[in-house]
């Protein structure tokens, strides 16, 4: 409590020594928020006010202010300005090496800006760069703008406009190939597969042994589970070209249908071609999926020598190889590995089990102790891992949160005030202008943490805290920070309106968006509990970001999965990954063992569910 005291005291004395550090900052919100409000006039004054007075200002050096300057131009019809400093708006924070932050938006407006000015020939130029963008609701919005304008112009444009926003598909035959790769890759990325098959089956009979064209067919049939489809056409395939690619998905297909000997084949043969054409790509999933499908038959032999052939390991190959030493009863090797990778990779699931495992054990399991460990590797995943966490905190200290250094340096006080603004990205651009808050890292990435906490930008405040999870993770006091409750009256209101345990609802907002409200997935998910968008159901996608709004529509969704499986934990489940995985799992006593699962994309699901539930469940009670 003195110290939480001793913080506010030392926010309250620099709060006055330093708030004439921001009236920059304080002036350029006071220009957006007039023009939020149309106020477009008293907003110019400022706007120039602030380019006057303050010419030495990151917000004016940078050019960050010169995007909204110019929807404010725009907004009065003064599309010569506008244009001016839309094309001025060129902000390149270092985190972006170089991008310019405003891309997207700023070819939209130019692109917009132009055309609604006449200039359609100055227009087109952003306009093209708007089509075949990275799937976003904000790009799909500027994408159908740019190709609604373009398609006047052009017939080809118009193709691609029907094929994308119409799903019309009856000139298909008219764009180049390249075109239609870009478009299977557009509905790919929305996870559109049927329309992602109707392009790429069409393109497959122009060009059978392109390697992005069967890598694309493939990955399209895969992806809507046809894998006997897949098993067929490759063996097609492979009378013409012996793609490394072609092996990996027939073997991933033959492993789907239960034919291991084939899939174990042909995942061998696509890791030693891959080998040798020097590439990544699918290389981690193939090597892992072979390794996993070996512990699936028990053939830890096998295991340990292919992990010989791999080395070096990545994390997972290294899990698996720990486990089938531990099945083999190598404890002497297993526990060996297991230091060395809890020292790489601390404040896993699986790092802090082994952890647990190390501590109790003394590194050494005999014949006296072998009973004993069975029993513990046997136990079911969420018991394990309630165990194994709280033995884990239990033997962590906290540590010392001294700030009196801290803030005698005016930057701090700064970055604080700045953050009451509540604009995540003049953070930003004020942290990457300044020197380090400390030169302790964990107090200087704790009071980045805090400084984007305070600004109400909580998505950031656990991104910047996960990212120093190797600090973090070493204190009791500080594990909190990588397993935060935000949102809190949003979530207690829905907690106490839909009768849910909170620690649901911060569990299921944590694997959803990891606190992101504007975070867009899969399948026009969107917001922090990942709610599908229907624009029959929701005239406007942007709502879904209102964290009361979402927060509240996940919840009453949860309530009723919950009451459908008549279990906390099958309802969670169904919520985050689908019905589809929550009938691969076997349940006893809201409960389940997760080295009975083989699917290695689920196992990873529900071992990162484990931990996020449990650290909210004993953080907390």
């Amino acid at each position: 409590m003195k110290k939480f005291l001793f913080f506010i005291y030392f926010l309250f004395i620099y709060n006055l020594s330093f708030s004439y550090y921001i009236n920059d900052y304080i002036l350029f919100k006071e220009c957006v928020n007039l023009y939020e409000n149309e106020e477009y006039s008293k907003a110019e004054i400022k706007f120039r006010s602030l380019e006057k007075s303050y010419p030495s200002s990151n917000l004016v050096k940078s050019n960050y202010y010169a995007y909204f300057m110019a929807l404010n131009y725009y907004s009065l019809r003064n599309m010569d300005k506008a244009i001016f400093y839309m094309q001025k708006s060129v902000y390149t924070p270092k985190n972006l090496k170089g991008r310019n932050f405003f891309l997207l938006d700023r070819n939209y407006y130019l692109g917009k800006f132009f055309y609604e000015k006449g200039d359609i020939d100055s227009a087109t130029p952003y306009l093209t760069q708007l089509v075949n963008i990275d799937y976003s609701p904000t790009a799909k919005n500027y994408e159908s703008y740019a190709l609604n304008i373009l398609k006047n112009h052009s017939s080809n444009f118009k193709i691609l406009y029907d094929i994308k926003f119409k799903n019309d598909f009856s000139q298909i035959s008219i764009p180049s190939s390249k075109e239609l790769l870009k478009v299977t890759k557009y509905f790919l990325d929305r996870e559109e597969f049927e329309h992602a098959l109707k392009v790429i089956s069409y393109l497959y009979t122009k060009e059978s042994s392109n390697e992005t064209v069967i890598l694309y067919y493939l990955h399209t049939l895969y992806s809507l589970n046809m894998y006997d489809e897949v098993v067929k056409i490759s063996s097609k395939m492979l009378e013409e070209v012996k793609y490394p690619i072609v092996f990996y998905f027939r073997g991933k297909s033959l492993i789907k249908t239960k034919a291991y000997t084939s899939g174990i084949f042909n995942l061998e043969t696509a890791i030693s071609l891959e080998n040798k054409h020097s590439r990544t790509g699918f290389l981690n999933d193939a090597r892992e999926t072979l390794l996993n499908t070996y512990f699936a038959l028990n053939s830890y032999d096998d295991i340990i020598a292919k992990c010989k052939e791999f080395e070096p390991l990545n994390k997972e190959e290294q899990l698996i190889l720990i486990n089938s030493y531990f099945k083999k009863k190598d404890y002497a090797n297993a526990l060996s590995l297991s230091d060395k990778f809890v020292k790489n990779y601390p404040f896993t699931p699986h790092s802090i089990y082994l952890y647990y495992l190390l501590k109790e054990f003394k590194y050494k399991v005999d014949d006296t102790t072998a009973e004993k460990f069975n029993n513990i590797s046997e136990l079911p995943t969420l018991r394990l891992m309630s165990i194994v966490s709280n033995t884990y905190l239990y033997n962590l200290n906290s540590y010392k949160l001294n700030l009196k250094e801290e803030f005698k340096n005016p930057e701090l006080s700064k970055l604080f005030k700045i953050a009451e603004l509540e604009d995540i990205n003049l953070i930003h651009l004020e942290v990457e202008n300044s020197s380090k808050l400390s030169y302790d890292p964990t107090i200087n990435e704790y009071l980045i943490t805090k400084i984007l906490d305070n600004s109400k930008n909580y998505g950031y405040a656990l991104e910047n805290s996960r990212n120093n999870t190797n600090l973090f993770s070493k204190y009791k006091n500080l594990i909190p920070l990588l397993y935060p409750k935000y949102y809190t009256d949003e979530v207690n209101k829905a907690s106490k309106k839909y009768d849910i345990p909170d620690n649901l609802l911060y569990t299921a907002i944590y694997l959803s968006s990891k606190y992101k409200q504007n975070y867009a997935g899969s399948m026009y998910k969107i917001g922090l509990m990942q709610i599908q968008y229907n624009p029959v159901e929701i005239s406007d996608y942007t709502l879904l970001t209102d964290p009361n709004y979402n927060i509240d529509l996940g919840s009453k969704r949860l309530a009723s999965l919950i009451r459908k499986n008549n279990s906390n934990i099958k309802g969670l489940i169904e919520y985050l990954y689908g019905e589809k995985v929550l009938n691969s799992i076997h349940f006893e006593n809201e409960d389940f063992y997760i080295n009975n699962i083989s699917d290695a994309t689920i196992k990873k699901q529900l071992t990162e569910f484990a931990q996020a539930y449990v650290f909210y469940k004993i953080l907390y009670n």
